[in-house]
């Protein structure tokens, strides 16, 4: 959590509201594979999280990427590209057609993320009260 929170903070868009982080309290619940996603982190030597990434389902044959975080001390380096590829991976395993990733609009590491990956922006709107651009990426 203390990842996930600090990465926001850093961005200017925490949001103080236990509600929208319930999905991380428990991880296995909201992301197991019995509910057709996966949770990905990377860690160092030392056992420190560096970076985390989650697959949920959004619908038949749609997954959601949520939850793409990397420390801000260890962004471009390509642990985010590693995540994201690893949560694509699980995406086709579960045969999913496609994927949704959403990003806050002033999160532009995510948004060129989301661009170099094969992500197309399908439409701008709010989520959680902020201004959000959603994309998506075929898998067939």
């Amino acid at each position: 959590m203390q990842l996930h929170q600090a990465v926001l903070r850093d961005a200017g868009i925490f949001i103080d509201d236990p509600v929208l982080d319930k999905d991380l309290e428990n991880i296995q619940q909201s992301y197991g594979q019995a509910q057709g996603g996966t949770f990905v982190v990377a860690i160092d030597a030392a056992g420190c999280l560096l970076a985390m990434g989650g697959l949920q389902y959004s619908a038949p044959d749609i997954g959601e990427i949520r939850r793409m975080r990397v420390a801000a001390q260890h962004q471009h380096r390509g642990i985010g590209q590693r995540i994201l590829e690893a949560l694509t991976v699980q995406a086709r395993q579960f045969a999913y057609q496609r994927l949704l990733f959403a990003a806050a609009d002033v999160q532009w590491q995510a948004q060129k993320l989301c661009i170099k990956n094969g992500f197309i922006p399908v439409r701008r709107g709010q989520r959680c009260g902020l201004k959000t651009i959603f994309y998506e990426k075929s898998l067939i």
